[in-house]
């Protein structure tokens, strides 16, 4: 049974979607709870998240991926869960995407610069994020709220 239920997991609203990648823009940048123009994958990802009304925390990709307060390890991704992609076996660093459902996920993206929404296996293929890292999923009742990192 998916731990989210909602048929708009997949829409991403026009604030978030019009935002460009700036990977100057990540979780402990200040300004990044409340963007202008870009973000980077994590802020979009974490934005879209709390859009959903979760709160998941403002970690960097390695710190996520470690994180057991608020988050857990999940396999397969369901919709609202934190998908970790990279183009080598390790976490810090990892391209955050959020799973949209049926293998489908949401994320910034660096190339072509703006919100994508793709399959998965497309995502993580040779020559792009060869490895997937993992999925992470926001434990429910979490209250890492806006304003914890910055």
């Amino acid at each position: 049974m998916p731990h989210h239920t909602s048929e708009s997991h997949h829409r991403v609203p026009a604030h978030l979607a019009r935002l460009t990648y700036d990977g100057a823009v990540h979780p402990d940048a200040p300004g990044a709870r409340h963007p202008d123009h870009g973000a980077n994958c994590q802020v979009f990802a974490y934005l879209l998240l709390e859009h959903h009304g979760l709160h998941p925390p403002w970690l960097r990709s390695s710190e996520l991926f470690d994180d057991t307060e608020h988050t857990q390890h999940a396999w397969p991704p369901e919709p609202l869960d934190l998908v970790m992609v990279h183009r080598r076996p390790v976490a810090y660093g990892a391209h955050v995407a959020v799973c949209v459902g049926s293998g489908w996920v949401t994320h910034l993206a660096r190339e072509p610069g703006r919100v994508v929404t793709e399959r998965l296996e497309d995502m993580a293929r040779p020559g792009r994020y060869s490895f997937l890292i993992g999925a992470k999923r926001v434990r429910r009742g979490a209250t890492a709220a806006r304003g914890e990192h910055g």
